[in-house]
């Protein structure tokens, strides 16, 4: 389905139907409390939980997708939430129909979508196999009223009235090479209290590098460092000669300078340091 025209669009989704099949696409169903979004059973986002059966819930029952293997972009009209929803009935359809134009213009292919009373759900296949309980992330780069969804912690609502198929499409491998940064990692990134393994060297660069632009001096950026290893890194700290060394890197640019991680000199190839 190619958006071409708002008004036309609008329209023609107001002349859609629900199918009467419900095919499902993945196993994962959620039953939701009627009339909200929220989930009705406790654990619903373990690995262990088996979700129901679409086919044995009645016709009109609320269920959500668990998004276990699909990313889904959630695109939004722009009613004002009145007590913490949306009004029964839209009058902003055009905002959703933009932000969809403008994530395909970003390079979204055509995949399986459906119609939401405020706007669409794009759901892609998932590349990268996580386990871990992944948060949404806006895509403000791209649209204001766009939302990136995905992992065994997300759910769109699936069943419920307004929520029907716009085609017959099986969802698509996602490609997230061509979004913003920011964007392209919102599908693996996970909440943390303890910094994960393998990503310590370029979180401890990343910090030092903007103190450094907003005008830390070196003494300043490694007491920084030296705050964060101890509290996102006490599993298996960062060696302090390797702080030592990210600090003085971070110093050779002049203050304001936007530091290239590029050429920041290796804090680990000669301590043997294999934690975060």
């Amino acid at each position: 389905m190619v958006l071409t025209s708002m008004p036309g669009l609008v329209a023609e989704c107001a002349s859609l139907s629900p199918p009467s099949n419900g095919a499902a696409r993945v196993p994962i169903y959620l039953p939701l409390r009627t009339g909200t979004k929220v989930c009705s059973v406790p654990g619903w986002n373990e690995p262990g939980y088996p979700g129901v059966s679409s086919e044995a819930e009645p016709a009109d029952a609320w269920l959500g997708l668990r998004l276990d293997d699909l990313v889904v972009i959630d695109a939004d009209c722009a009613c004002a939430k009145v007590n913490g929803r949306k009004p029964d009935v839209c009058e902003t359809q055009w905002a959703a129909v933009e932000a969809v134009q403008a994530w395909r213009e970003h390079g979204g292919t055509e995949t399986w979508m459906r119609k939401t009373p405020h706007g669409f759900h794009i759901f892609y296949r998932r590349l990268i196999a996580d386990a871990g309980r992944v948060t949404t992330r806006k895509l403000f780069d791209i649209s204001p009223t766009l939302e990136l969804k995905t992992g065994i912690a997300a759910y769109v609502v699936f069943s419920a009235p307004g929520y029907f198929d716009l085609n017959d499409s099986r969802p698509q491998p996602f490609d997230a090479a061509w979004l913003p940064e920011q964007a392209r990692t919102a599908h693996i990134v996970d909440e943390w209290s303890e910094l994960p393994d393998g990503i310590g060297d370029s979180f401890m660069i990343s910090v030092a590098g903007k103190l450094r632009e907003w005008g830390a001096d070196v003494e300043t950026i490694r007491h920084c460092l030296d705050g964060i290893n101890v509290v996102t890194m006490s599993r298996s700290p960062m060696p302090y000669r390797s702080i030592r060394r990210i600090a003085a890197s971070a110093a050779r640019y002049a203050p304001g300078d936007v530091a290239d991680l590029a050429t920041f000199d290796c804090p680990t190839c000669s301590t043997k340091w294999e934690g975060s």
